[in-house]
């Protein structure tokens, strides 16, 4: 997986080509960098699952709190 080319979408409308930089398979946790017109963005992606337990964010109410808006202006 490290050094795969792939897109992903930083937050700003509109997806981006990147390379993945860092992969820590124990966490699902994605490091992707992508160079646009000589600047650098690298964004993190992590997906977590826990399959034993269910919590109050996976209920409709929560997910349409954060449906619509900007990346970082909710709490995680």
């Amino acid at each position: 997986m490290h050094g795969d080319l792939v897109w992903f979408d930083p937050g700003v409308g509109y997806v981006l080509p990147g390379e993945v930089m860092e992969y820590h398979r124990l966490g699902q946790v994605v490091t992707v960098q992508a160079v646009v017109n000589g600047e650098t963005y690298t964004g993190s992606i992590l997906v977590s699952v826990n399959p034993y337990r269910m919590f109050d964010i996976y209920g409709l109410d929560m997910v349409k709190r954060y449906e619509a808006q900007l990346l970082g202006s909710l709490p995680p």
